[in-house]
């Protein structure tokens, strides 16, 4: 009881001044009683999640604030974003009825999908206006991988158990995505889901940079603490540092958020006054992002900067910026104390953990063995084939390191194909769409001709910029899952970021700003 008021105690001291600080940065984002209703409900939650002592009081108190503030506000998918990060991963059974022994799992991006998105999807079955599900490639794709996944389900299971499975597909998978692509129709929605979830990852990067200098974690006695179990959560290091987890469960899960959230924020500052705000926002974003100490995610920003530099306007001066800031970046470690630690830690030439890096070739080589067994729709029971289960670590588990790995080894090259195709179908849509919105007065096209076009990118084409932003967060997001399972929040994010893009496919170059 003791430690978990400290850690409240804690949390509040870092998120108040946070707040304080985020606040007029977004002023030009949201109104004033938007922002106190988002600090308010999120404040409110934090207190629930470390004074409830009750995973189901949790989930009640919970329930009934979700359900006040869509009162006051009716735009659910920026309530979604903002919440998405509260909670850390705490789940228990809800329990069954006679023939079966329990009715499904509950976590907390599921009590969001149930509170938030499932009343939301039913409110937009009721539009006629609304474009019916199955018109686009992205729905059909999404359609067969859904329909493909659950088919397989059955394989070694009851059907009882493929229907709770079938459930947590539409939960996880569908609702996410038909919510996000029907609901967000203009940039205005655009910028407040993002302006959620920018300040989500802030709040997040505050309380992860306090886990990294403090050697503490500050929700990782959650579970015992409310009596269900804790998903992940627990102390990892990096050499002799403690990787931060916040509330995401899992280090490269936390980077991967912030990463999505540094991305957004990169298409928000231009809406900021204060460009010493927008340096304190940006340096509390990287600093998050570093404390998790996970190489893929930063890996996968380092793609998401290239490509929002380079598709994005002022291109060769941005770029010439970025080369700039890298290599003095490099120098400087190289001749500054402590730097050589921070070397070690970066991917492909760092020396700290290179386990890590042998691991995934390993399993890379042990995993298409496998595949070449059940080559077209994967295995139920992958992980107990000899070649996987002499990749059993210490902790007695074999970690999948790869999402697509994972899918294909489950459901085979179908089951990849149809994954795969769904964030290529979405990433081309984008593609197209972008050449659409792009500034009449620029002639200039995407790709290699960005770097020798003669004009500038007119800087209120607010529709290109969110393109190249959606564009780039998506690549970064599709690299980073190589390096990292589908775990905790990270398939949450990109099937909400699939339906993203497929919103921002949808929009009409003639119309799009009459919504706005």
């Amino acid at each position: 009881m003791h430690e978990t008021l400290k850690d409240l105690l804690v949390v509040f001291v870092i998120s108040v001044p946070t707040f304080m600080l985020v606040k007029p940065a977004f002023s030009g984002l949201l109104t004033a009683q938007e922002f106190a209703r988002s600090r308010n409900l999120w404040l409110a939650l934090t207190l629930i999640v470390f004074l409830s002592h009750n995973f189901w009081l949790l989930i009640l108190l919970c329930i009934i604030a979700i359900t006040l503030a869509q009162f006051l506000d009716q735009d659910r998918v920026s309530l979604y974003f903002l919440l998405l990060l509260v909670v850390p991963p705490v789940w228990d059974k809800i329990p069954g009825l006679g023939f079966m022994d329990q009715l499904f799992t509950l976590n907390p991006k599921r009590l969001l999908e149930l509170v938030i998105l499932l009343p939301a999807f039913i409110a937009l079955l009721g539009q006629e206006d609304e474009l019916p599900f199955g018109r686009s490639l992205t729905d059909k794709l999404i359609t067969g991988y859904i329909l493909l996944t659950l088919a397989l389900q059955i394989r070694g299971t009851t059907l009882t158990d493929t229907l709770r499975e079938g459930f947590y597909i539409f939960l996880d998978i569908f609702l996410p995505y038909y919510v996000i692509s029907r609901s967000v129709r203009h940039a205005g929605q655009f910028r407040k889901a993002f302006s959620s979830f920018v300040i989500a990852a802030l709040l997040l990067s505050s309380s992860a940079i306090y886990e990294y200098a403090s050697h503490h974690l500050l929700y990782s006695s959650m579970g015992h603490s409310i009596g269900a179990n804790l998903e992940m959560s627990n102390y990892l290091m990096r050499g002799s540092s403690l990787r931060a987890l916040a509330t995401t469960g899992q280090p490269i899960a936390l980077g991967f958020a912030i990463m999505v959230g540094l991305g957004f924020y990169l298409f928000l500052q231009r809406h900021m006054p204060n460009a010493s705000t927008k340096f304190l926002l940006i340096a509390l974003l990287s600093g998050g992002l570093f404390a998790s100490l996970s190489r893929g995610p930063w890996v996968g920003m380092a793609l998401l900067l290239l490509l929002f530099f380079w598709l994005g306007p002022n291109a060769r001066k941005n770029m010439t910026w970025l080369m700039l800031v890298v290599f003095s970046a490099f120098a400087l470690a190289l001749v500054l104390p402590g730097g050589e630690k921070i070397i070690n830690l970066l991917p492909f030439i760092g020396k700290t953990d290179t386990f890590n890096v042998s691991y995934r070739e390993n399993l890379f080589t042990h995993a298409l063995s496998v595949i070449q067994q059940n080559p077209m729709l994967g295995s139920v029971s992958f992980r107990s084939a000899p070649e996987l289960q002499a990749m059993k670590q210490g902790e007695g588990i074999i970690d999948i390191v790869n999402s697509y790995l994972e899918v294909v080894l489950e459901y085979g090259v179908i089951g990849l194909s149809l994954f795969s195709g769904i964030f290529i179908s979405i990433l081309l849509g984008i593609y197209k769409t972008l050449r659409r919105f792009r500034s009449q007065n620029v002639q200039r096209y995407l790709f290699g001709a960005v770097f020798y076009g003669t004009g500038e990118l007119a800087l209120d084409d607010e529709y290109y910029l969110l393109g190249v932003t959606l564009f780039a967060v998506l690549l970064a997001i599709l690299l980073t899952i190589y390096t990292v399972s589908s775990i905790t929040v990270i398939p949450t994010i990109y099937w909400a970021m699939a339906g993203m893009g497929a919103a921002y496919m949808r929009m009409n170059p003639s119309g799009a700003n009459s919504c706005d």
